[in-house]
């Protein structure tokens, strides 16, 4: 009976500590028609760089090492349309899309880049999703929101992401990063703030 509760309180540990509040949703049926987007080029192990191609832009750099989301297998939550979604080793999810005014505003609507955020932090609002925190810089024209975003595959289900939107010359950018344990010390925001200076 010792042995017993002892790894049963070792399992409900595990499950408390270090969890993200993300589930990722299995396919019911893998679907092997759907188109696996190759975005990942190549890892620097020594550098601990990942190489990936966005679209209309080209190659951008990632600390760390990254891989293609499995879109066959999985649900993608799609918060970023058309672009790139990965995962990392620690299961972290990336969605990120550098958009030219053009295509930003037949995706969105918008090229003035305030409005473009107001309707976001709106949107967000209207599908009852949380702004935990919004944060702006002047000096780099960027904006930082943390948010607890409804799923789109469970409506009582809320998670932890991390948004960027900003603005480079004529280039939107959009970040986000989900499936995150918040136990884990490691700076989520400096990590889409150093993905945006650097690319």
């Amino acid at each position: 009976m010792k042995k017993s509760s002892v790894i049963i309180f070792i399992l409900l540990s595990n499950f408390c500590f270090a969890q993200s509040d993300y589930i990722v949703v299995e396919k019911k049926v893998e679907d092997l028609s759907y188109y696996n987007d190759e975005n990942v080029k190549s890892y620097d192990s020594i550098k601990n760089i990942t190489t990936v191609n966005i679209y209309n832009v080209g190659t951008i750099f990632l600390i760390g090492k990254w891989n293609d989301f499995n879109k066959q297998k999985y649900l993608e939550e799609r918060l970023i349309t058309h672009c790139p979604v990965l995962i990392n080793e620690n299961n972290f999810i990336l969605e990120i899309g550098i958009f030219d005014q053009e295509i930003n505003q037949i995706l969105t609507g918008r090229i003035n880049f305030k409005k473009y955020n107001f309707a976001f932090l709106r949107q967000n609002k209207r599908m009852k999703s949380k702004i935990l925190t919004s944060v702006f810089n002047k000096e780099k024209n960027y904006y930082l929101h943390k948010i607890k975003h409804r799923s789109l595959y469970n409506d009582a289900s809320f998670f932890t992401s991390y948004h960027l939107i900003g603005k480079k010359g004529k280039d939107f950018y959009r970040m986000v990063l989900y499936n995150i344990d918040e136990t884990n010390f490691e700076n989520f925001e400096e990590f889409l703030i150093n993905t945006y200076n650097n690319n």
